[in-house]
């Protein structure tokens, strides 16, 4: 009768360690998500072209102008224009 106790707890305690590891498993993957959500927009934020300093031109950038290639130009929308991002080399 004893050994059938012993089993039964044994058998308890790892179905409660299954089900914490799963809980907490579920806790990770959402800090992770939102997480990752929020470093997206920050990313997107720092290669915008307006952040740097610089101004959206369609085409390619006027005399006196530098490229920034890693910059991007972003429509009302947020989507990408395509439009070259070009900084004023005169300014000083």
């Amino acid at each position: 009768m004893k050994s059938v106790i012993t089993k039964k707890k044994k058998a308890e305690l790892s179905l409660n360690i299954i089900i914490v590891a799963v809980i907490g498993l579920l806790v990770l993957v959402i800090i992770a998500v939102i997480f990752m959500q929020r470093l997206s927009g920050y990313s997107k934020g720092t290669s915008d072209c307006k952040s740097q300093g610089a101004d959206c031109y369609s085409g390619s950038c006027p005399s006196g102008y530098a490229s920034l290639g890693t910059a991007k130009c972003y429509d009302s929308a947020g989507e990408p224009s395509g439009e070259a991002c070009c900084k004023n080399l005169n300014l000083g």
